[in-house]
């Protein structure tokens, strides 16, 4: 049974980034219907329709992804608090799925700036049209902030789980720290992770 729950804890993220995966090519080919409009002197006017729906795909895959490895996080810590924080599998899970919370925090985060960066050029003659910029532009950027810090109090700060600290340390010697002081299950299930 534990098992299980561990290598659910391991799929669950591994099947999210597969449906992102998928969002992502889904945004990729919208994006091939939106007409750049250019007026009769050759120069850029904008984009028809002026807010791409790509952008909202994008960080749909992104929340399905983050929030896959939130839940994963959670099944593989209780799974330890059950069967004691030394088990090789469970710690793996855990440290796999509280991986992939920081990768999907960290494409949030590029994917949230590059909103960002993209208004400074996007809207042309149009600029004025504060419709258009909240929601090609500002609710985009909200979107993914609020992702990111949603993402690192739930996974990060507001956990609420009596996991009993891990013996793995590294030595705090002073000088040179010898690898063969160091527990082998520690290094093997970082390995593993």
């Amino acid at each position: 049974m534990r098992d299980t729950i561990s290598q659910r804890s391991v799929a669950i993220p591994l099947v999210a980034l597969a449906v992102s995966w998928a969002i992502f090519m889904v945004a990729i080919y919208t994006d091939l219907f939106v007409e750049q409009i250019i007026d009769d002197n050759g120069n850029w006017v904008g984009e028809d329709p002026a807010v791409k729906v790509s952008k909202y795909l994008f960080f749909v895959a992104v929340a399905v992804f983050a929030s896959a490895s939130i839940y994963a996080q959670r099944l593989a810590i209780k799974q330890r608090i059950e069967v004691g924080a030394d088990e090789r599998l469970p710690r793996s899970a855990h440290r796999f799925a509280t991986l992939t919370i920081v990768i999907a925090l960290v494409v949030g985060a590029i994917l949230g700036i590059s909103v960002f960066l993209e208004g400074f050029n996007t809207y042309g003659p149009r600029s004025d049209d504060l419709a258009l910029r909240f929601f090609s532009t500002y609710l985009p950027i909200l979107l993914y902030t609020a992702l990111v810090v949603a993402g690192l109090l739930v996974g990060f700060v507001f956990r609420k789980d009596s996991l009993p600290k891990s013996d793995d340390k590294v030595s705090t010697r002073t000088g040179p720290v010898d690898l063969a002081d160091q527990k082998p299950e520690a290094t093997r299930s970082l390995g593993a992770a």
